[in-house]
């Protein structure tokens, strides 16, 4: 598995992801949170030419696996706008993870912050896995109650 920059080519494949990944979970959604969630492919291709977001694929030879967007957040931290992963490929997430922590750790960033919220189980095992802890922020997103988890980055670590 391989990850890269997506290309505006890339945006139906990430929109097919982002819709398998999170259709088990389209009831426990608002229709809004979902549909914020869950994006077309020209909210994709907007989301890859937007200055400060960064958006990767996962990739294994023909067929796009996974997906994350990244941007910049206050107080030097990156923020992981959405990741997902095809149903049936495992280990998408972590890589993609690891990836995301390789950049800041290059960019100089003190930590990775993402929103999530109870109903995604083991997207929520993956991110104590891998060092991430509730900060207590919590907001209402389009009706769903989601909340913030944090991984500091120490200033060396590689």
């Amino acid at each position: 598995m391989e990850i890269r920059l997506a290309k505006s080519e890339d945006a139906k494949g990430v929109s097919e992801i982002l819709a398998q990944a999170f259709a088990p979970f389209r009831d426990l959604y608002t229709p809004e949170a979902f549909n914020a969630t869950v994006l077309c492919g020209k909210q994709i291709e907007r989301r890859i030419a937007t200055e400060g977001t960064t958006v990767l694929v996962a990739f294994e030879p023909g067929a796009l696996v996974g997906t994350a967007t990244v941007s910049q957040w206050p107080m030097n931290k990156f923020y992981i706008q959405s990741m997902a992963a095809r149903p049936g490929f495992r280990g998408v997430g972590q890589r993609l993870l690891e990836h995301i922590k390789q950049m800041a750790v290059q960019e100089g960033r003190d930590g990775l912050v993402l929103e999530t919220w109870t109903p995604l189980e083991r997207a929520l095992r993956l991110y104590e896995w891998f060092g991430f802890v509730k900060t207590g922020k919590v907001r209402n997103y389009y009706g769903i109650e989601i909340f913030e988890m944090e991984k500091k980055l120490r200033k060396n670590q590689e």
